[in-house]
């Protein structure tokens, strides 16, 4: 007996089993056909419709209209954990960081022994890079719970921020020993491997694909073919990411990233990608990152500026004007990549971009000043 037979077995021997009619939907059946099995009298159906239609949108990677339906479930059940989870889940994917984060605080202040999905709270802490919690939030999740993948998953990721591959490269196989299926961990270990042996992350990428279509393995997926030097496979991939998610800007501009690096496509058409992007979505941060790229290699350095500049309202401060410092500095405008790299540092003292090119700058400035004052000799 097939996986989707037993769960209809389930579900008709107990029509409102919840778990059952989730698994179905991700085992693709159509999401008006699960719904008549629901009894027509029963109390529970609308919150049960309301629920797996959040579902069926989330699997399909709509996550916006997930949020929308979580986000009402979560107005009328206050204290409920799973929905609160997968409003988290859908910010995590939308990449909210700070309301991805609030609700995961949410979550431990109602049930502090929740461990399920921790890895992506783990992942938005780090984003917005507040990197002792995610050491924290590990060390306690070791404590309550050392059986549950998402610990060890948690560990394996701070260790990999950290540069400590071997370390997190354990963590990952421990795992992966408690479950072999678990796409995080197959994930990490990807991004272990990405910078050191592509083709094998590409290994643990499409095993995660196989598991579970989501945003990073999509961008793990790209990544891996750019650097193979496999462009067309990464084209196609994001193209794909882009039928499944066709209002978001950073599959448009991931298909643009791709596209870059395609002699069969042209740099103007690529730059009219990711400036479609940004109309969609001005606060893209990939979208602007390749278009910044562009016209930084086209000379166009005010556009470039221009961009960053208005990056800084949406983005990292700090990330925004390391980046207009380099400008700058290419252009031999040190004053002004000082600036920017000291505004760089006030917004985020623990930027080492930041720190190293500043030191860089100086060292550049003292030069110049001394050589002006030998030659006034």
């Amino acid at each position: 007996m097939s996986e989707k037979a037993c769960w209809e077995c389930i579900i008709e021997l107990q029509p409102l089993a919840l778990e059952a009619y989730v698994h179905l939907l991700r085992l693709q059946m159509a999401l008006p056909i699960l719904l008549n099995n629901i009894p027509t009298d029963c109390v529970d159906k609308p919150w049960m419709k309301s629920y797996l239609q959040g579902m069926d949108h989330f699997f399909h990677m709509r996550y916006k209209a997930a949020l929308t339906e979580f986000r009402a479930l979560d107005m009328k059940y206050p204290q409920n954990v799973d929905i609160k989870l997968k409003v988290a889940l859908c910010y995590r994917w939308l990449v909210k960081r700070t309301d991805c984060c609030r609700m995961f605080a949410q979550i431990r202040r109602i049930d502090p022994y929740v461990v399920e999905d921790m890895y992506h709270y783990a992942v938005a802490l780090m984003g917005l890079e507040r990197d002792q919690e995610v050491n924290e939030l590990s060390q306690y999740l070791l404590a309550i719970n050392d059986r549950h993948p998402d610990t060890w998953c948690v560990l394996a990721y701070y260790w990999e921020t950290k540069g400590q591959r071997e370390k997190a490269l354990q963590m990952a196989n421990k795992a992966l020993e408690l479950k072999p299926t678990h796409c995080s961990s197959l994930q990490t270990k990807g991004l272990i491997y990405l910078s050191s042996a592509p083709l094998k992350a590409l290994q643990f990428y499409r095993e995660a694909y196989i598991i579970e279509k989501n945003m990073a393995t999509y961008t793990g997926l790209m990544e891996c073919y750019i650097l193979l030097e496999r462009y067309q496979e990464a084209v196609m991939a994001c193209k794909e990411l882009r039928r499944l998610m066709p209002d978001s800007a950073r599959a448009l501009a991931m298909l643009g990233n791709a596209m870059s690096h395609c002699r069969e496509y042209d740099t103007s058409k690529v730059e009219e990608v990711f400036r479609e992007a940004l109309r969609m979505d001005p606060t893209c941060l990939e979208a602007s990152d390749g278009l910044c790229l562009i016209l930084e290699s086209q000379f166009r350095n005010e556009e470039a500026l221009n961009l960053l500049g208005k990056q800084i309202d949406y983005n990292c401060v700090d990330d925004a004007h390391v980046k207009k410092a380099r400008i700058y500095m290419g252009m031999e405008q040190w004053r002004q990549a000082l600036l920017n790299y000291q505004k760089a540092l006030f917004a985020n003292p623990k930027n080492q971009q930041a720190k190293a090119g500043r030191e860089e700058v100086e060292r550049i400035m003292c030069g110049l000043d001394n050589s002006a004052d030998y030659g006034d000799d």
